[in-house]
């Protein structure tokens, strides 16, 4: 009689095969609970269409004053040559209570804070500079708010560097004051060029440097306290006359501040 094996085989409450293909039984459409950035960007050319001068997001109104500094630092802020066109229209240069005399030192060249007044017509009419031109990048854009906010920041950051190069390179105008302090101080250089520097030998920036305020007694102050905030002239101030004096001289100087066939002249007994 033979006898039979059986195999017990491993039991498996889960089916171990799935559908290749899976389907959703449910078949309604369900809602979207947040609108696409094309959407969103449809509706705002529309709004934008039927009332192009109003703010359609909150992101629009962030912008266009983004786009209103970048603008206003670009042209060279209080010192743009389009403030002054703008002054002569609204003053009167020889107006003979003297309210027009700011505008007259920026016709000649020279800064001069101009009134509150003319700051806020200014400031108004960059305004609507930056409206406009905040709506035209939206255009441009499909009305991506996002996009445009990065340009107008990429404005103000370029506008930034400019003003901030401007004043390192001194190229903002000297206000009245300031120019005839420059004006005073070139022409005691040039006194004190004339009788007390020779074209010969050489000489350091530092030693014409303390001549030149041994030559002028009102000078003298930093010779004894560097640092004395009273002091009428800095160090650097003098280099700078003496750079510029030696240049129309033809007299070149060194990087670390030596001139050659220029010296000071020894002081007498």
């Amino acid at each position: 009689m033979a006898v039979g094996t059986v195999v017990q085989q491993p039991t498996n409450a889960f089916q171990s095969s799935f559908p290749v293909d899976l389907q959703s039984t449910d078949t309604k459409p369900r809602p979207s609970s947040r609108k696409s950035k094309q959407e969103v960007n449809q509706e705002v050319m529309g709004r934008l269409s039927s009332h192009p001068f109003q703010f359609t997001t909150n992101l629009d109104i962030y912008s266009s004053l983004a786009f209103t500094l970048g603008l206003y630092l670009l042209a060279g802020s209080r010192s743009s040559p389009l403030l002054t066109g703008f002054a002569n229209l609204l003053y009167d240069p020889n107006e003979p209570d003297g309210s027009g005399d700011w505008v007259k030192d920026r016709n000649e060249g020279l800064f001069s804070d101009p009134p509150l007044p003319f700051l806020a017509a200014v400031l108004s009419l960059f305004s609507v500079i930056g409206l406009l031109t905040d709506k035209i990048v939206l255009l441009a854009t499909s009305a991506d708010a996002a996009v445009t906010l990065q340009f107008a920041v990429l404005m103000i950051i370029a506008g930034g560097f400019l003003e901030i190069g401007r004043i390192a390179t001194k190229e903002k105008a000297l206000t009245r004051s300031e120019d005839e302090r420059e004006t005073t101080l070139a022409n005691e250089f040039a006194t004190f060029a004339s009788e007390k520097l020779q074209f010969s030998g050489s000489t350091h920036k530092t030693d014409v440097t303390r001549a030149f305020r041994l030559y002028y007694g009102k000078y003298r102050t930093i010779l004894f306290d560097p640092d004395d905030p009273t002091d009428p002239v800095t160090d650097v101030e003098i280099e700078r006359l003496l750079k510029s004096w030696a240049r129309t001289k033809n007299v070149s100087s060194s990087g670390a501040g030596f001139y050659k066939q220029l010296s000071v002249l020894p002081s007498r007994g």
